[in-house]
């Protein structure tokens, strides 16, 4: 399955939205700290971000320091899948350390992943998880599932972006 997913992507991505993911990564996910507080409050900003689009989500934080869920949330829709699918997209973040729709760009343009996207790793090559770092260190990530369209990512980034009262970096690829 995984490595339909990932051919079925290959060549859909270029460097630069590489590297449009990765300027995301560095305004909106680094902190000066990051706490339970902080994760209920970007929490309910992506439950609240994914109501325009009239679908339910699934939304884990998962602090890194000893793996415990600070936030989580399931809309009344929400299946075992949908948890199914946010924890292939925080494994996916585990293992590389950044957003899960960059981990599918940068395989998508050069393919390098085999170590994360093995059959058996757990990892799913789908946007909707990002890390949040502290001083370089990954202390929680965001895992969404539930929405169409690239729309978990959307409303992660908005939501990360309005608690930063920042813009949202600019993303041009597609968003899976």
């Amino acid at each position: 399955m995984l490595k339909d997913i990932r051919e079925q992507f290959k060549g859909k991505f270029t460097l630069e939205q590489v590297n449009e993911l990765e300027k995301m990564e560095n305004e909106l996910l680094h902190f000066s700290q990051f706490n339970s507080e902080m994760a209920l409050e970007i929490g309910n900003k992506i439950v609240e971000c994914s109501k325009e689009y009239n679908e339910d989500v699934v939304v884990r934080i998962i602090r890194q320091s000893d793996d415990l869920i600070i936030f989580q949330y399931a809309g009344n829709t929400m299946k075992e899948r949908n948890y199914s699918f946010a924890m292939g997209k925080y494994n996916t973040v585990k293992k590389t350390k950044h957003c899960s729709l960059w981990a599918l760009a940068h395989d998508g343009v050069y393919g390098n992943l085999d170590d994360v996207y093995q059959e058996d790793s757990g990892c799913l090559p789908a946007a909707g998880a990002f890390p949040i770092f502290v001083n370089d260190e990954m202390m929680a990530i965001i895992t969404t599932s539930g929405l169409h369209n690239g729309n978990d990512y959307e409303v992660v980034a908005r939501a990360l972006a309005q608690y930063e009262n920042k813009k949202i970096p600019e993303y041009s690829g597609i968003r899976v």
